[in-house]
């Protein structure tokens, strides 16, 4: 019962604010042709952070979406454990060394599909509802 109430709740709350179910998620997403049929969120925040260059032994390339998107700070906060400070911290050191760059930074979700849906090998992150049959879905974030 307490859950039935709960869900409600959020649907309600959801429903008030404009806000779909689909919007208020993440979509890990990948070129159509990529092998892997998912990713785990450690593997991904290696990913990001430029630690490794492979899915599933795979070659991929991650594109962020714009910086101060709600959907970059939700993602990184999720995945990655860090806030846009400490993530510009974080590229600024590996930049200053020359051991690594940041992804590629696209405007919005919509930008990050299209790149990503034809880009053999690329990896992005979108709002729930930019996720359509161009793209692979590896992962959906709360």
């Amino acid at each position: 019962m307490r859950y039935t109430t709960r869900l409600l709740a959020l649907t309600l709350l959801l429903s008030v604010t404009g806000i779909t179910a689909a919007q208020a998620e993440l979509a890990v997403i990948a070129h159509p042709g990529t092998a892997a049929a998912g990713v785990a969120p450690d593997e991904l925040a290696r990913i990001y952070l430029g630690k490794t260059g492979t899915l599933g032994g795979e070659r991929v390339t991650p594109v962020d979406q714009a910086e101060g998107t709600p959907a970059r700070m939700k993602f990184y906060h999720q995945v990655v454990g860090m806030d846009a400070r400490e993530l510009k911290s974080y590229w600024s050191k590996l930049m200053f060394t020359g051991k690594g760059k940041p992804p590629q930074s696209l405007a919005n979700g919509r930008a990050v599909r299209e790149w990503v849906a034809a880009h053999p090998g690329s990896l992005g992150y979108v709002e729930g509802s930019h996720v359509d049959g161009s793209i692979k879905v590896l992962l959906i974030l709360p």
